[in-house]
């Protein structure tokens, strides 16, 4: 899906959990390993995808926080959602 700004846009549908705590304990356990998982990126991957995955930021805004080009900002972003993609496949978490 691309969006507004020309960026990939990720729709993450999370179930109702109220009614079923098993699931509720197993979303609550997936969600501390990937915090664990962002936590272990090296700070330049980590940095970004906060700013981008977890505040919604442009890559626009993330290129003018962080003082690099906009095609930095893509590669660090593809490159970070990647090698978290990986350890997560590597937990078994997806």
């Amino acid at each position: 899906i691309m969006g507004s700004r020309g960026d990939t846009e990720y729709d993450l549908q999370l179930p109702d959990l109220r009614e079923n705590p098993e699931e509720e304990v197993i979303m609550s356990d997936s969600l501390r390993i990937v915090r664990e998982e962002i936590d272990r990126l090296p700070e330049d991957y980590r940095e970004i995808l906060l700013l981008r995955d977890i505040q919604g930021l442009s890559y626009n805004e993330i290129a003018e926080i962080l003082g690099i080009s906009l095609s930095n900002v893509k590669v660090r972003i593809h490159r970070g959602r990647e090698l978290l993609k990986n350890r997560l496949l590597e937990r078994g978490l997806i």
